[in-house]
């Protein structure tokens, strides 16, 4: 099951993440990033799987207007991509907060349109 954890972005709006860990030192770390229209717990099935065959401590996230997370312009009003992009990289800090970053590695993965949240990673 997974733990809900509210994440500040940069500009202080609150996004809900979806978090499962089974391994507390897991090696790697996978933030997924949902499609327009979808929330974060459309990866729930393969967030269960990662972690229970496998060394990985999963998250993923619902970008603003989706799933838990209400939709609220950034700070400086852009209503842009940019702004999910500033979402998940506030999300990737906070999943590799607690590890020793040296050993552990990061993949960022995404379904269709909010691939682009990651060139911002």
């Amino acid at each position: 099951m997974t733990r809900l954890r509210v994440i500040k972005a940069f500009d202080g709006v609150s996004i809900a993440a979806h978090e499962l860990r089974k391994v507390p030192n897991a090696s790697k770390r996978v933030l997924f990033s949902h499609a327009t229209g979808f929330h974060g717990l459309v990866f729930n099935q393969t967030m269960q799987a990662l972690s229970t065959d496998h060394d990985v401590h999963c998250m993923s996230i619902d970008h603003r207007g989706h799933g838990l997370t209400k939709y609220i312009n950034n700070a400086n009003g852009k209503d842009t991509w940019e702004m999910f992009g500033d979402d998940a990289l506030a999300a990737s800090h906070v999943l590799m907060k607690d590890c020793n970053q040296g050993d552990t590695t990061l993949i960022g993965t995404a379904h269709a349109i909010k691939l682009i949240t990651y060139s911002c990673i």
